[in-house]
């Protein structure tokens, strides 16, 4: 008689198999949760950042069309980001260097690392969208035109 012990055991991996083969079609086909806590902290700061620059520029209404737009295509600009990530690594000093004698600010690689992150999973783009909207319907216009006053 074998005791549970001598059972070899099961990896994470070997249980989370699924059986069967519409059991596997469904699991490769998956689509993650879409909510809020599918995002880290890290990666609602990263997005609140990039909303912070688009309304800082003015650029929110357009943002929020093309965003709106293109919102399907977010996992395939995670993977576009994390195709550049190398060349950006490369050049990450000459770039800084460069930037900062033009007064502009720039990605770090940890930085880029969390935008691709946050990229991937599908909740990210309405989150952004969030924010945008949230800072350009608030009473800070510091980026925009103010329509005048008569």
């Amino acid at each position: 008689m074998v005791s549970d012990k001598d059972q070899p055991q099961m990896t994470d991996e070997q249980q989370e198999q699924p059986k069967g083969f519409m059991a596997w079609l469904r699991y490769a086909f998956a689509i993650e949760e879409f909510s809020e806590n599918s995002l880290s902290a890290e990666e609602k700061e990263v997005l609140e950042n990039v909303a912070a620059i688009i309304h800082k520029r003015g650029m929110s209404t357009p943002a929020i069309l093309w965003i709106e737009s293109h919102r399907h295509l977010n996992f395939t600009g995670s993977q576009l980001v994390k195709i550049v990530e190398p060349l950006h690594d490369i050049s990450y000093e000459f770039m800084r260097w460069l930037m900062m004698k033009l007064g502009m600010g720039y990605v770090t690689p940890e930085t880029l690392s969390r935008l691709q992150s946050a990229l991937e999973k599908r909740y990210s783009i309405e989150y952004l969208l969030q924010q945008i909207e949230q800072r350009s319907s608030s009473g800070d216009d510091s980026g925009e035109d103010a329509p005048d006053a008569d």
